[in-house]
């Protein structure tokens, strides 16, 4: 590769052989914001900057006023270290400790929702965990997590509140378990809410067990997407037990899904109308038959997200990081719920990159009724992506999922927000489009929009402002996320 060089031409000083960083121009109007890729850094700079910028070309002069201010936008690489930086892929690969566990308690449920990916909330195979399994999950946790300070162990389903007398065993020998280690333990439960009652909520009060209720808001989008297993709505019966849980603790998290003609706003305003504040929305995720066969109507490569639905998303993303921006400004950010938007945004606080999306295969391993294991909660059931049982020690064995990071991802290896999205859901890759390593392109749109968001965001914020995030940043992702 040949050096940098000099020109004096007509006494003025042009620039060749210049080798800028990966990098990336965000606009929103009128105000741009340039993203160092590979260092996670955002600034705001001048439109007449940013138009400078992106009529560069390829190997051409650069006059030597603009070539100050792309060094002062720390811009100019050294070529030789460009050229030879070597990928991060093989370092992330080789993480794969799990520190996350989370255990179908129940895989059977109270409600037949209408887009359910888990075959009615019984993923293949209906059955309740057992106290032994539950134990030994908690065990191998233990024995596989290696130097962590904290591990979580998450309830799910189904309805994980249908053996509510193994949760609260698991919980006590958790605890206990945990205790030997001097290692920090919490505990989280997905719930549907139909089955809460005083004593359950003043349980999960008592043993701090963050609570996160899945809801679809309005009245009619609730009984028409969550019906209970008889057919009938279960608006009025989840509603009128939601006091009995805010009676004990702040009523936060809740999960929304949205499909069909749903409006993601109106969906927000009914569950913000019923008291939660930590809302979370996304578009239904595909259904894949189980081997058991119970779903063949469902079996194959489901359509994507219709595209009306998908403008509908990527219009409520937009206002969703601008809300979130605003809770940062204000310092009113709910630090008790962090959302996907708090750990992407880490990252830019940090300038840690994700090589993937979330933990799964990695940190995060999920433990059915019966004691197998797989990556994550989506892929229960899935026959081709178990990876063993509790007692066969599975935490050392490779699998498909611990394999794919962002830039082994065709798609992702070029784009300038990958290291900012981390690759997407691999479930979704795999549903959509038969292969993890192939993204699902409705939801790669919709990932690259809030990246994008939250990029030219987070320049807009003052230093204070930064100041401010980056501190609860590091107290709620004191490790490297997504690694």
């Amino acid at each position: 590769m040949l050096s940098s060089y000099e020109v004096n031409s007509g006494g003025r000083l042009y620039h060749g052989g210049v080798v800028l960083k990966e990098h990336h121009l965000v606009g929103r109007e009128g105000v741009w914001v340039l993203f160092r890729v590979r260092e996670m850094a955002a600034i705001r700079i001048s439109p007449l900057l940013a138009s400078a910028i992106a009529r560069l070309p390829p190997n051409g002069l650069i006059a030597d006023r603009l070539m100050q201010e792309l060094r002062g936008c720390h811009l100019v690489a050294d070529a030789d270290a460009e050229a030879g930086r070597p990928s991060q892929g093989g370092a992330a690969a080789a993480i794969a400790l799990p520190v996350r566990a989370i255990l179908f308690l129940a895989q059977t449920c109270t409600m037949r929702c209408i887009y359910c990916y888990g075959d009615g909330g019984e993923y293949g195979e209906s059955g309740l965990m057992t106290a032994a399994t539950a134990r030994a999950a908690v065990d191998w946790l233990m024995a596989h997590c290696g130097d962590a300070r904290q591990v979580s162990i998450g309830f799910f389903g189904g309805e994980p509140l249908l053996n509510m007398a193994v949760l609260k065993q698991v919980v006590d020998y958790a605890k206990k378990r945990a205790a030997e280690r001097t290692m920090a333990i919490a505990f989280t439960v997905n719930t549907n809410g139909s089955l809460l009652d005083d004593a359950i909520a003043e349980y999960l009060a008592r043993e701090s067990i963050h609570v996160r209720i899945s809801f679809d808001g309005p009245r009619d989008v609730q009984n028409r997407q969550r019906p209970f297993a008889n057919g009938q709505g279960s608006y009025e019966q989840v509603v009128a037990r939601l006091p009995l849980l805010r009676r004990q603790m702040p009523l936060r998290a809740v999960r929304a899904t949205v499909c069909g003609n749903s409006d993601p706003f109106a969906v927000r305003q009914g569950l913000e109308d019923v008291g939660f504040t930590a809302c979370t929305l996304d578009a239904a995720s595909p259904m894949v038959g189980h081997e058991a066969g119970r779903t063949e109507r469902d079996a194959g490569p489901p359509a994507q997200v219709p595209e009306q639905l998908a403008l509908r998303m990527l219009a409520y993303r937009r206002d969703e990081v601008a809300r979130y921006f605003t809770a940062v400004r204000s310092r009113r950010l709910d630090l008790e719920s962090p959302c996907v938007l708090t750990g992407l945004l880490s990252a830019l606080a940090t300038g840690r990159r994700n090589h993937s999306a979330c933990g799964a295969g990695r940190g995060l391993r999920a433990v059915s009724a019966a004691g197998e294991v797989y990556p994550c909660h989506r892929f229960v059931g899935h026959r081709e992506f178990q990876m063993g049982r509790l007692e066969d020690d599975p935490a050392a064995v490779p699998n498909d999922c611990h394999r794919v990071f962002v830039d082994t991802i065709p798609a992702c290896s070029s784009c300038p927000v990958r290291y900012l999205c981390g690759g997407g859901c691999l479930y979704h890759n795999w549903a959509v489009t038969g292969d993890l390593r192939q993204v699902d392109p409705v939801r790669c749109r919709e990932r690259r929009v809030i990246c994008e968001e939250l990029i030219h965001g987070w320049a807009m914020l003052s230093a204070a402002e930064r100041a401010y995030f980056r501190e609860q940043a590091t107290r709620l992702y004191p490790e490297t996320q997504g690694a």
